[in-house]
């Protein structure tokens, strides 16, 4: 039968993987869930639904397995009924080099997983709607990036995106001097392999490490604004309407329920917390 209530968990990645998967997540929503809301993140997310039915804003049914890509604006999905669902929340750098095309086609994109990755994916796919254990479900994810990391030629875009990651939350005299780019160069290079300015890519950076604070309440929001490099509280309060669809205050009183709507902040905080993947 399905749950009447709402469950969520969150599982930390293998060591090994944490430069690829930030996390796996299994999601049992009931009756009291009709809605995911998600902020903008530079994450991408791989995910199967194993019971019920996901659609986007405009209705349009999603595919059983998904890619979703780095979105730069916040997006809620409806849920159809009672939906179960395992997934893994992807490294910045993971999602486009797993991809392997035009990293433009899947910013705020939702692709079909068995379009991206083939024969592969299908048993994978079947194993895990079979499955009767979250946590083997999850591990079988986990396994799947594993066995799909080992292609040279992915480990090489992804370490290749990983370095220009690091080049765009450094100071960009940093960049100039170390690298021997123009800022115009480095922009055009970022764009090409992320499909977002690196301008973007920090502002979303940003958004994240202060969601994580606000979820924590580890400060009040001028002291927020402060620290992560915004010009005072207004703009820390404008950026997160803009991306979130929320106010920090709206946030910080956000329910530890996993049939809030919101849950995703939470799972992003908590993969924040987790040690660094590099």
């Amino acid at each position: 039968m399905p749950p009447t209530t709402s469950m969520l968990d969150f599982v930390e990645p293998p060591r090994k993987l944490r430069s690829w998967c930030e996390g796996g997540v299994v999601v049992a929503s009931g009756a009291d869930l009709s809605a995911s809301a998600f902020p903008a993140m530079l994450a991408s997310m791989l995910t199967v639904r194993v019971r019920g039915s996901i659609c986007d804003d405009q209705g349009q049914s999603f595919p059983r397995g998904t890619l979703h890509g780095l979105a730069t604006r916040p997006r809620t999905f409806q849920h159809l009924g009672a939906v179960s669902a395992v997934g893994l929340v992807l490294t910045p750098e993971a999602g486009p080099s797993l991809y392997g095309g035009p990293a433009g086609n899947l910013v705020n994109s939702v692709l079909g997983a068995c379009d991206v990755f083939g024969n592969k994916w299908r048993d994978v796919e079947t194993s895990l709607v079979a499955s009767t254990s979250a946590k083997a479900a999850v591990e079988t994810m986990f396994s799947f990036i594993a066995e799909v990391a080992r292609d040279p030629m992915i480990a090489a875009r992804r370490d290749h995106l990983a370095r220009l990651a690091e080049m765009a939350l450094a100071r960009p005299e940093r960049v100039s001097t170390e690298r021997a780019l123009s800022t115009r160069q480095f922009e055009r290079r970022f764009s090409s392999a992320f499909g977002i300015s690196p301008h973007r890519f920090r502002m979303i950076h940003r958004l994240r490490l202060s969601l994580a604070d606000l979820v924590a309440e580890k400060a009040v929001n001028v002291e927020l604004a402060n620290q992560h490099g915004f010009y005072d509280q207004a703009h820390l309060g404008r950026d997160m309407r803009r991306w979130v669809g929320r106010t920090p205050g709206e946030i910080r009183r956000l329910p530890d329920d996993p049939s809030d709507p919101h849950w995703p902040i939470r799972v992003g905080a908590r993969a924040q917390r987790l040690p660094s993947r590099r």
